[in-house]
């Protein structure tokens, strides 16, 4: 088994080690995610045109996105990774309303010492513990993340090709529920939708080691994609696919 670009760790007791151990950002506010719709086409209608492309630029490596647009602003956009490939309809997000993930803004708070901690923006970080595997063709993988805070856990309906467990309690978040800090979320099953849901929860970026290896993954939320690197060497980009309703 190969430990990469999810999210795992098992409910521990008392000093007990974990045998894979990640560095996890997770967005303080659940981030609003790209929907990249898993209907592509080979061939643009005549109408379109290539409307912009914008990089990102990630640990020294540059990932390429592609526009199509129509002149008629009720057609969808469409997407190219590296400008190679199918093309994906995508749909934008919506504007962020500062939602912490559990339902209410960060607000400013005292510490023990009676000072203010100035209340925290949506485009900063907590740390979280978590742990995880996938196999070596990146197909499917089995994650857990210790939650650093409260949150909205995102609908698990769409997603017909994962489970979800909250402290080893089987479940199905309907996206309106928050789960408290501290819960070990455990999502396993197909590689993309695992890495998806885990992009909606908030992670944006894992470091972890795999004997000799050091991986890491980082999400970019406004494209839907994730970038994989292995010893700090590039070794894929790809979408990350709206799930479909079941």
């Amino acid at each position: 088994m190969l430990a990469l670009g999810a999210l795992a760790l098992p409910v521990m007791s008392g000093c007990s080690s974990l045998p894979y151990v990640i560095h996890a950002a997770v967005s303080v506010c659940k981030p609003l995610l790209t929907a990249i719709l898993d209907d592509p086409v080979d061939t643009l209608p005549p109408q379109y045109r290539f409307c912009g492309s914008p990089e990102w630029q990630v640990r020294g490596a540059e990932v390429r996105f592609c526009l199509y647009c129509s002149p008629d602003p009720a057609d969808p956009v469409y997407i190219q990774l590296d400008c190679e490939g199918q093309f994906h309809p995508l749909k934008p997000r919506g504007a962020d309303a500062g939602d912490d993930g559990g339902g209410q803004p960060p607000v400013a708070t005292l510490d023990e010492g009676g000072r203010i901690i100035d209340k925290l923006a949506c485009d900063e970080y907590l740390f979280a513990i978590a742990q995880a595997t996938a196999d070596e063709f990146r197909s499917r993988a089995d994650a857990t993340i210790v939650l650093p805070n409260d949150r909205v856990l995102p609908d698990l309906a769409p997603y017909g090709g994962i489970r979800l467990q909250l402290d080893g309690v089987p479940a199905a978040p309907d996206g309106g529920s928050a789960t408290a800090a501290g819960t070990a979320v455990r999502v396993h099953g197909d590689f993309d939708q695992v890495a998806r849901y885990a992009a909606e929860l908030g992670i944006r970026s894992l470091e972890f080691r795999d004997g000799n290896d050091a991986w890491s993954v980082e999400v970019n939320h406004e494209y839907a994609a994730i970038a994989i690197f292995r010893n700090a060497q590039f070794v894929e980009a790809r979408f990350l696919l709206a799930p479909s309703a079941r």
